[in-house]
């Protein structure tokens, strides 16, 4: 009995100290703010890996893909570009949110390689990173730079 007591405390404890995520807020640019959602795990496991979330307009997004700031400008849309979900099980998804409406398109990405490399510390173009190469109303063309090949999207907008 005592044996079956310390196995449902330890799986209590693993439960709780799986779901107990808090944010570390390691950006914050006014319009939107991002960071890691950190499990206490994470302190006693160093390669377990981190989750991420970002906040725009109120809304909070969790398991954003990239490194800070999670996301992508869009000048000529007003908005902005993250991407949410894994490539692994075909649930990417590119999210465009509009900063002077809130309003927000979805598109699905399925198994779509791309937002890994938002937020990297190179110009874009150079080797590993994702950025926007055109935008307008009716579509958007994002790229994603390898170390010798260039991945090109294109997501229609109008439908959306």
């Amino acid at each position: 009995m005592k044996t079956i007591v310390n196995l449902m405390g330890w799986a209590c404890l693993c439960v709780f100290m799986t779901a107990c995520r808090y944010k570390i807020e390691t950006f914050n640019n006014g319009n939107a703010s991002g960071g890691e959602l950190r499990s206490p795990f994470q302190n006693v496991f160093a390669h377990i890996s981190e989750k991420h979330y970002l906040k725009i307009n109120g809304k909070t997004y969790r398991g954003v893909a990239g490194g800070n700031p999670y996301c992508l400008e869009i000048p000529e849309l007003h908005s902005v570009l993250f991407v949410t979900g894994n490539e692994d099980n075909g649930s990417v998804k590119f999210h465009i949110v509009n900063r002077e409406t809130g309003r927000e398109a979805v598109i699905n990405g399925g198994q779509l390689h791309f937002g890994g490399d938002i937020g990297a510390p190179r110009k874009p173009g150079e080797p590993y990173t994702d950025f926007v190469l055109m935008a307008n109303s009716n579509e958007l063309t994002l790229a994603s730079q390898g170390s010798t090949a260039r991945m090109v999207i294109v997501l229609n907008l109008s439908s959306n």
